[in-house]
C-alpha cells in the first residue's frame, strides 16, 4: 500500500523516486517491485523549437542491470497509427539514473505532427514494461505549411511541341514562408507519383522568388537536358521546407488540374 502510494506521488508531484523512498523509510524498493510511469507529458501540448519538450518519468525496481529505453513515436492524431519512431534513449540503467527521470526534447528540426513518447523496461531476468504517455507533444512552427495552386495548366490541358516552350505559372506562400523549394515533375500516370517513371523538370525552385508567384519555362526537355517523350502528363509539384509534410510522413505534393500534351 505504502509503495503504491509513493508511486502515485512520484508520478503526480513530480518528486523525486529516492526523496519518496527516504520519506516512507525505504533504503531501496521493496523486492519484487518492477514499475513504470510517465509523470509528462500527462496531456496534449505544444512543442517548438527554442523550448525543450519536457519528459519525465519515474522508473523503479530493485533488480540490477534492469534498463529503460525512451522513444518517440510520431503518430496520426486521428488514427494513431504510428509512422515513425525515434529512440532518444537507447539505454539507461534504472538504478544509477536516480533522480534523473527526465529527458529534454530538442525539436529543432522534427517534422511538425504529433508525437508519442514511451518508455520500455527490460531487466536480465526477463521482466519487462511498456508504457505510453498520456498526452501527445503537438510539434509547430513559426512558418506556414507550404502551398502552391497551379495557373498554367489551369482548368485545360496545355500543349507543346517538342522543342518548342510553354510557361508553367503558380501562386504560392512563398513571402510566409521562404524556406519552400520547389520541384516540378511529369507523370504518365493520374495517380501513382512514387512508381519510378516520373521525370523531373524543374528543381530547386525556391517560394521566396518572386513573392507569391512563380512561373517555369518549360522546353520539353528533362532537368537534365534530355528530352521528354511525347505523350499525356500529369504535373504535380513537390514542396519542401524540412519542417512540414502531408501529415503521413510524406512529401507535400499538389497536382495541376490541367494536363501538359507534348506532341511531335
Amino acid at each position: 500500500m505504502l509503495w503504491g502510494l509513493a508511486m502515485l506521488a512520484v508520478i503526480v508531484t513530480g518528486c523525486t523516486t529516492d526523496l519518496f523512498l527516504a520519506l516512507l523509510g525505504f533504503n531501496q524498493p521493496p523486492p519484487g517491485t518492477f514499475g513504470i510511469s510517465f509523470a509528462s507529458p500527462a496531456t496534449t501540448q505544444n512543442a517548438s523549437p527554442g523550448a525543450p519538450a519536457v519528459i519525465r518519468w519515474a522508473d523503479i525496481t530493485d533488480e540490477p542491470g534492469t534498463s529503460v529505453q525512451l522513444a518517440i513515436r510520431r503518430v496520426d492524431p486521428d488514427t494513431r497509427d504510428v509512422l515513425s519512431e525515434t529512440i532518444l534513449i537507447p539505454s539507461r540503467d534504472a538504478l544509477a539514473d536516480g533522480a534523473s527521470d527526465r529527458f529534454d526534447w530538442d525539436v529543432s528540426g522534427v517534422i511538425v505532427g504529433s508525437y508519442q513518447p514511451v518508455l520500455r523496461m527490460s531487466s536480465p531476468t526477463g521482466q519487462s514494461a511498456e508504457e505510453f504517455a498520456p498526452g501527445d507533444f503537438n510539434v509547430i512552427s513559426a512558418f506556414a505549411s507550404p502551398t502552391l495552386t497551379f495557373t498554367t495548366p489551369g482548368a485545360a490541358d496545355v500543349s507543346v511541341m517538342t522543342g518548342n516552350n510553354t510557361t508553367i505559372q503558380w501562386t504560392d506562400n512563398g513571402v510566409v514562408n521562404g524556406l519552400t523549394t520547389i520541384r516540378l515533375v511529369l507523370d504518365t500516370d493520374a495517380n501513382d507519383h512514387e512508381n519510378g517513371n516520373e521525370i523531373t523538370i524543374a528543381e530547386g525552385i525556391m517560394a521566396s522568388d518572386d513573392g507569391n508567384n512563380g512561373d517555369f519555362m518549360f522546353d520539353t526537355n528533362d532537368v537534365n537536358m534530355n528530352p521528354v517523350p511525347t505523350g499525356t502528363y500529369t504535373l504535380f509539384a513537390v514542396l519542401e521546407d524540412g519542417i512540414h509534410d502531408d501529415g503521413l510522413g510524406n512529401p507535400i505534393l499538389v497536382e495541376a488540374v490541367g494536363r501538359i500534351i507534348i506532341t511531335p
